[in-house]
């Protein structure tokens, strides 16, 4: 049991810094995660994937499905109801509620201005999007403590997550909204924020 949570708990950084080099594939990791059965299974199959996503060879998952398999058994009754509801209580804790329930959080720690412009790309490319924690406090406008958060199903992230990317990357400039004054990414076809269109008013935008 022990092995199992160890493992899971120190390979989350390890996901996190592979992301963008070795991108899951939402639908096929989810078929080929049933093959192993119930909650418990599942957990298994991230380890597993996880310890790939590592580096680890087939010999080294050979042998950790080996160890697995034999701790699974000494599992009493008792212990798998117990990391079960441990399991359905951290998903619960990772997953939104309400207009949220089904999606995943995408970003956090942005300000209303950077929230807004991720959403609107993300909509923009055809992606069911949310925005939560907007206008907590209007000192988190600009400078967020917790921050606005975009969350975004879990289909979709990966191509998100690219979205997210290229604008962090883009080098393409910004242009400044004749209606309200507000910047936005010079590939934008309108305002983030008052949805003013930049080619009805392109005479008068300013792009830097």
């Amino acid at each position: 049991m022990w092995l199992l949570l160890s493992v899971l708990g120190e390979g989350i950084h390890t996901v996190g810094t592979n992301w963008g080099v070795r991108t899951m594939e939402f639908d096929q990791s989810l078929e080929e995660s049933r093959a192993m059965k119930g909650p418990i299974g599942a957990a298994s199959y991230v380890a597993l994937k996880i310890l790939a996503a590592g580096g680890a060879d087939a010999e080294q998952l050979g042998q950790f499905r080996i160890h697995l398999n034999q701790g699974l058994d000494l599992l009493t009754e008792d212990d798998r109801m117990i990391l079960t509801y441990v399991l359905d209580q951290r998903v619960s804790e990772s997953h939104g509620q309400g207009s949220f329930s089904g999606l995943v959080r995408l970003a956090g720690r942005l300000t209303t201005v950077e929230a807004h412009i991720i959403h609107d790309a993300l909509i923009q490319a055809g992606l069911d999007t949310r925005i939560r924690r907007e206008h907590q406090s209007a000192a988190d406008v600009l400078h967020p403590t917790d921050g606005v958060e975009l969350w975004v199903r879990p289909r979709n992230i990966s191509a998100a997550r690219a979205i997210l990317d290229g604008l962090r990357e883009s080098k393409a400039g910004t242009q400044v909204c004749a209606a309200c004054n507000e910047e936005s990414p010079a590939d934008f076809g309108s305002c983030w924020n008052c949805g003013q269109s930049f080619a009805a008013d392109a005479d008068g935008a300013d792009v830097t």
